[in-house]
């Protein structure tokens, strides 16, 4: 019995497919994004030590060529400040003041790598790798708080059918936005920091979040106007969605009101933009979406010349980052922990024979210095800076110095002397900032190698600088600690 297959079926080729221009679009910023995440892959320490450099070099001529723009209506004393912190900036990203930093090694795990960072900070909003620095601390704020917090089931209204339900709360990313208006970038700041404070003081803001951790962010536009929005990770129940809108708007028209403005929503339904989405599943890139920066790098060089002169004017910003409820339960919570582990080392170094109170207490004292320093830019002070020249021109002063003597910020001491003799000051203080940051990171990265940017390796292992014993001391020594030895090794034994 003969065996006959059947014939096999020979596929034909697809046509060739045409897309739209739509679906062109889609498949191009599709393969934009995966070409990004490859770029962000490959983006070592070194270029990203660059990059924020570049970044804060062109902030600081963009600020210097709209002083000089518009020095014929500036008065002495406003052109001395702007200049002062125009001078700051450049200092900030010189290239000796960045530095690349290898076999660097992590406290709690031990694990070795590499990393960038600069020796001066400038603690200025429109410097990058400031805000940068903003921004590493407000991250690891938040995630420290919520990693503390816990989520519980809880009763709260339902507003949709006024009654009364329970539910688990759950972490939420909120964006809120508002309409754009014709003004500066303070000034719109500034409403919608009203407008926030008006929305979470509301009974419905009370009703669902338990706890939040809040940025404030800002991007420009092309007609001058400004995308301010805020960023919030919440922990609360199910919120509708219809409500936020509607409570949210109130609010951010109650701030138009009150600053003479007209509010006029861009949208169908009337209400601003709120987006709603869950962060349980993510909470670090949560965390990092909600502070990685106030404004995008290439923001400045976009900013009108008036609005970037006024900026650079403004003393003490508003409130960009907070936290509330439970979260800032958690982190006053974790500040009072650590308190008391310092209060609990300088106790035990006061009990030790080896260690004088004085010791204790200087370390206790540098230990809360590094955890608590404050980057604002309008209270930064002169530390650690003993210079002729700030004391010589302090002394001109006509006006008497108060009995408690506070060092002033470098705005104050700008109107006092002037640009020309802060510049002095202002060299000796980065000086000294320099040589007490090389020196604390020697201490704390004994391993590490440090060299800047320009090439000049000022940071080396310890190891590297010790030379080889000689025989003799050697052998001398091994008898005179023959005991100790011996002793060890037992101990070790057993």
């Amino acid at each position: 019995m003969s065996y006959n297959p059947k014939p096999r079926k020979i596929k034909k080729p697809a046509a060739e497919r045409i897309y739209t221009p739509a679906e062109l679009l889609a498949k191009a910023q599709i393969d934009a994004r995966k070409a990004r995440k490859v770029a962000k892959k490959l983006y070592n320490h070194v270029d990203r030590a660059y990059f924020h450099r570049e970044r804060s070099e062109d902030v600081a001529e963009v600020l210097r060529d709209a002083i000089e723009a518009a020095a014929a209506h500036l008065d002495q004393e406003q052109f001395d400040e702007l200049m002062a912190l125009s001078k700051r900036i450049r200092f900030c990203s010189g290239r000796g003041n960045y530095y690349l930093a290898g076999d660097l090694h992590n406290e709690q795990t031990g694990e070795m790598f590499e990393g960038f960072g600069h020796l001066y900070a400038c603690s200025s909003k429109l410097c990058h790798s400031c805000v940068a620095l903003y921004g590493k601390r407000n991250q690891k704020t938040a995630a420290a708080a919520i990693n503390e917090i816990k989520l519980i089931k809880r009763k709260y209204k339902d507003y949709e059918t006024s009654k009364e339900t329970e539910q688990l709360e759950r972490l939420r990313f909120i964006t809120l936005t508002m309409p754009p208006i014709k003004a500066s970038c303070i000034d719109t700041l500034k409403i919608l920091a009203d407008a926030w404070e008006r929305f979470r003081k509301t009974d419905f803001f009370k009703n669902y979040v338990s706890g939040f951790a809040r940025d404030a962010e800002f991007t420009t536009r092309k007609d001058e106007t400004y995308h301010a929005h805020i960023h919030l990770i919440a922990a609360s129940v199910y919120i509708p969605e219809d409500l936020i809108k509607k409570f949210w708007t109130k609010c951010v028209e109650t701030a138009f009101n009150k600053a003479g403005l007209e509010f006029v929503a861009e949208t169908k339904s009337g209400y601003c933009v709120v987006n709603l989405k869950l962060a349980s599943r993510n909470v670090e890139s949560a965390t990092r979406e909600l502070c990685k920066y106030i404004t995008k790098s290439d923001s400045w060089s976009e900013v009108p010349k008036a609005h970037l002169l006024e900026m650079a004017g403004v003393a003490r910003w508003p409130k960009m980052f907070s936290l509330g409820g439970t979260f800032a339960a958690a982190a006053l919570r974790l500040e009072r922990q650590k308190a008391e582990a310092r209060a609990a080392a300088v106790a035990m170094c006061g009990e030790d024979s080896r260690f004088g109170s004085t010791h204790a207490a200087s370390s206790a004292e540098r230990e809360s210095y590094l955890d608590t320093k404050s980057l604002s830019d309008g209270f930064d002070k002169f530390d650690g800076i003993t210079s002729v020249e700030l004391s010589e021109c302090l002394e001109e002063t006509t006006e008497e110095l108060p009995k408690k003597f506070k060092k002033p910020n470098w705005r104050t001491l700008v109107r006092r002397i002037g640009l020309a003799k802060y510049e002095k000051v202002l060299e000796a203080q980065v000086e000294a900032q320099q040589f007490y940051r090389k020196t604390q990171l020697r201490q704390k990265y004994p391993l590490a190698t440090f060299t800047d940017l320009n090439g000049v390796t000022w940071g080396k292992p310890y190891y590297d600088s010790i030379e080889e014993i000689e025989p003799d001391i050697e052998v001398a020594w091994i008898e005179a600690h023959k005991l100790k030895l011996l002793s060890d090794a037992v101990i070790e034994a057993v």
